[in-house]
């Protein structure tokens, strides 16, 4: 049974991944910002299962660490955070934009200020549900593996 450690390992391993991944796809440059934002809420996503329904007996498993929810309610998440994730990214290419634009320099830094912020945002969105998907996953790698429905 994976611990408190190895959820938040792979918690961070599945929020970063899915960064490189889309990174990749995207034809976006490169951002630090979204790596460590996806990185830190896949690994706080890991913990969510345990939190919901703490690992405090060997049949703790239950709805929201069941098949059922993992292949329906992780599909949905899914949509939602990549529509909130591109909502955040055209924040960060507008204000790309106005920073470019700036003449002053505190301006030109206030809206640097707020792209990155966004980036770390799209980035910590996108995280979300690897996060979660990670640490049924590691359950379901057990012998006492994940329930049906809960």
């Amino acid at each position: 049974m994976a611990n408190h450690k190895e959820h938040l390992l792979y918690g961070a391993a599945a929020g970063a991944a899915a960064y490189l991944i889309a990174y990749n796809l995207s034809g976006r440059e490169f951002s630090v910002a979204e790596f460590i934002g996806a990185t830190l809420s896949g690994m706080a996503t890991a913990k969510l299962p345990d939190l919901i329904e703490p690992a405090d007996h060997p049949n703790h498993r239950s709805t929201f660490h069941s098949v059922t929810f993992s292949t329906t309610a992780l599909p949905i998440a899914w949509q939602w955070t990549q529509s909130k994730r591109e909502e955040h990214l055209k924040l960060v290419d507008k204000y790309a934009e106005l920073a470019a634009q700036a003449v002053i320099e505190q301006e030109k830094q206030m809206w640097q200020q707020r792209a990155f912020w966004h980036k770390f945002v799209a980035g910590a969105i996108l995280g979300i549900v690897p996060g979660y998907a990670s640490h049924l996953l590691a359950d379901a790698l057990t012998p006492k593996s994940l329930p049906l429905l809960g």
